[in-house]
């Protein structure tokens, strides 16, 4: 068994939008003098890190070390550089001038500059260039520190743990600083290695962004209902989402992250005439990818189909003059209406101007006897006004019209083809006679005597209304032929 004081920590946590995970390995607290020795002008060392202690595939983005005393005190140590490396060494051989180093043309330089502890403790060094750990081989960190000078103090040093083998390599000197391309035989190997928190990403790449969409940008003339938006994803996607809306940088998220990788996403219920906006999010361990933002703006609105199923029927007769109404069915898309109303063949009276409270029947009433009306229906939308066709109706022949007085003496008899009349007055009258579809087919006039006739041998036998339009009112009286 491994005889190994190890402390692995794996906290997984998102930076930005792709996944990090950090790895601690060490609990040790003694002084080693690695990954530098900060009494000493110049350091160079060397540390494995075994696979099992990873154990995680990804990018290494930051590096922290231990550090047992305040980051003030590492003011003459600070100038950095570090490479990282895969290696096939599980430690390292020889001792004092051992020459058993990682070449640096193994390993890859990843950080030069200052490192600035914000804290005590735990020292984070953020990589200029992330390194692709493969999670097969062992880690080497390579440390160089460049600044001339020291920083003495017993407490000044990195939190070390010890090991079986000797897992790091060191060399320190006041004199000339090593070259790391060629470094000197080592001050010596180290049964221990410093401490450390790796802070490891995925090394997937981002995803490519989606293509082939559809509608395609900037599209017009788009059906409020019935379409889709459609789209192939790129390589790498393993989540998506959908943002659409009305705003130029859409925010509404109607399709949120989810590994069902649908690739088309119904539309309905849009408003004519209107652009919209809708963006597709490519996301996988490696990070997320947003798409452009694309529109398309939909038709717009067809003027309203006209009003049908109508009454009374066009050409209506017999119509009462009060307790009728008007009633009829919208057609499609109709958002206002207005009603026109009169005895012209033209009407041009409103009696609903345009209104969005889509009522479908007028009340009739007070209208006259024997009268034609005609009437019309427009619908209205956004789109424009539908102009309904110009209807008709003719009302029933009045009985006793206004019942003037001298009604009740007037008397109407047929005998033979003559029409006789019986008046008490001796007013010179107007005589129009109807049929019982109300058409005026004679018209005469009374003699100005109190029996006046008129010949019917024109009319063919049946029941026929006679007015008789005096000057104070109209008088009606049925009649019947029969020959």
């Amino acid at each position: 068994m491994r005889k190994l004081l190890l402390l692995f920590v794996g906290l997984i946590f998102f930076t930005g939008s792709s996944w990090a995970q950090e790895i601690t390995i060490g609990t040790g607290n003694i002084n080693k003098f690695i990954p530098i020795s900060p009494d000493w002008n110049y350091t160079y060392s060397q540390m494995i890190y075994l696979q099992s202690e990873i154990d995680t595939e990804g990018n290494i983005t930051a590096l922290q070390f231990y550090y047992n005393s305040t980051p003030s005190s590492l003011s003459n140590s600070n100038d950095w550089d570090i490479y990282l490396g895969h290696t096939d060494k599980t430690f390292f051989q020889g001792g004092y001038q051992s020459t058993d180093w990682v070449p640096t043309s193994a390993m890859t330089k990843v950080f030069s500059g200052i490192i600035n502890g914000a804290k005590a403790n735990w020292i984070t060094i953020n990589l200029d260039i992330p390194f692709a750990y493969n999670n097969v081989n062992n880690l080497v960190i390579a440390i160089d520190e460049n600044k001339p000078g020291f920083n003495l103090g017993d407490l000044n040093y990195f939190h070390c743990t010890e090991t079986p083998e000797k897992r790091s390599i060191r060399y320190v000197t006041d004199g000339t600083n090593p070259n790391p391309n060629s470094p000197p035989g080592a001050s010596g190997t180290v049964e221990a290695y410093a401490n450390v928190k790796l802070t490891i990403g995925s090394n997937l790449p981002a995803p490519i962004a989606v293509t082939n969409i559809a509608p395609a940008n900037n599209a017009t003339g788009i059906n409020i209902n019935g379409e889709a938006l459609s789209w192939q994803f790129g390589a790498n996607t393993e989540e998506y989402q959908v943002k659409f809306g009305t705003s130029s940088t859409p925010a509404t998220v109607v399709v949120d992250f989810t590994s069902t990788l649908a690739t088309s996403y119904a539309l309905a219920g849009l408003t004519y005439n209107t652009t919209y906006y809708w963006q597709v999010n490519a996301k996988n361990a490696g990070g997320t990818t947003a798409g452009p933002i694309w529109s398309f703006t939909t038709a717009p609105q067809p003027a309203p189909v006209a009003v049908t199923n109508i009454a009374p029927a066009n050409n209506a007769t017999s119509i009462n003059i009060n307790g009728e109404e008007l009633s009829w069915a919208f057609g499609a898309n109709t958002n206002e209406y207005q009603l026109m109303f009169g005895t012209s063949s033209t009407p041009a009276t409103v009696v609903v101007d345009f209104t969005s409270t889509l009522a479908t029947t007028y009340a009739l009433a007070g209208l006259t006897y024997n009268t034609t009306y005609y009437w019309q229906v427009n619908a209205k939308n956004a789109g424009g006004t539908t102009a309904g066709p110009v209807w008709s109706f003719t009302t029933a022949i009045g009985t006793g019209i206004n019942n003037p007085s001298g009604a009740e003496g007037i008397h109407a008899y047929t005998y033979g083809d003559v029409l006789y009349l019986e008046t008490a007055t001796t007013e010179v009258a107007l005589v129009n006679v109807y049929d019982i579809t109300g058409q005026l087919i004679m018209q005469g006039k009374t003699s100005g005597n109190n029996l006046s006739t008129l010949n019917t041998s024109a009319l063919s036998n049946g029941i026929y209304v006679v007015n008789v339009v005096l000057n104070n009112g109209i008088v009606s009286r049925k009649i019947s032929i029969k020959k």
